[in-house]
């Protein structure tokens, strides 16, 4: 069930409760709302001064549902359209920032500005995976495996990929999924990315 802690910081707006969980003992719901993200834990708002700590966000009240995120420790990676990829990070309780995602590779490579800009977002075999922008909706970016921030392409078995799916017709990715295979959904069906052999990983040559 759930239970009143506080009201959010303008009833007449929308608003969106993302959960961030460091571990089974360190949980945190997020308040996105209009242009701000505020913070609660262990059944309460956190505050700073006696008022509720808050930071800054790009996220309008009609975006906010449309924000896709993929968390690992204490870093979430935050995609939306009309955004270019933002990283929350947490270093403390009252110690939040959301910055833009700087990515090393190649000069051209078509994941921000604007109509390039990734949709979707999951983590996958030790790789960030991004999707579906508006130029290339039907393409993937794997980052180079472990270097969540590197999408350096080439041959070696680290490094980063760029994928784009073979179909009839081209429907956008709407969303990713991490199971066993990596679960694609698109406006026209699902797809799933694996490695030739049942339990291999994926690299750019398999």
């Amino acid at each position: 069930g759930t239970q009143f802690i506080a009201e959010v910081k303008d009833s007449s707006k929308k608003t969106r409760l993302i959960p961030f969980e460091f571990s089974t003992t360190q949980t945190y719901i997020l308040e996105f709302g209009d242009q701000y993200i505020r913070f609660f834990k262990d059944k309460g708002q956190i505050l700073s001064g006696g008022a509720a700590y808050e930071i800054s966000s790009p996220y309008l009240e009609a975006e906010l549902f449309e924000i896709k995120f993929a968390q690992s420790a204490d870093v979430m990676y935050i995609t939306h359209p009309n955004h270019d990829v933002r990283k929350l990070s947490r270093t403390g309780h009252t110690s939040w920032t959301l910055t833009t995602v700087s990515f090393s590779g190649s000069p051209s490579l078509p994941i921000s500005g604007a109509n390039n800009r990734p949709s979707c977002v999951s983590f996958f075999e030790q790789r960030l995976v991004f999707a579906g922008t508006i130029n290339n909706p039907q393409t993937l970016w794997f980052s180079k495996s472990g270097d969540y921030e590197n999408i350096t392409t080439g041959v070696n078995a680290d490094d980063a990929m760029i994928y784009t799916i073979a179909s009839n017709q081209v429907n956008a990715i709407r969303y990713l999924k991490a199971q066993r295979t990596l679960i694609i959904g698109t406006t026209g069906g699902e797809f799933t990315v694996s490695a030739d052999g049942t339990d291999a990983a994926i690299t750019p040559t398999n």
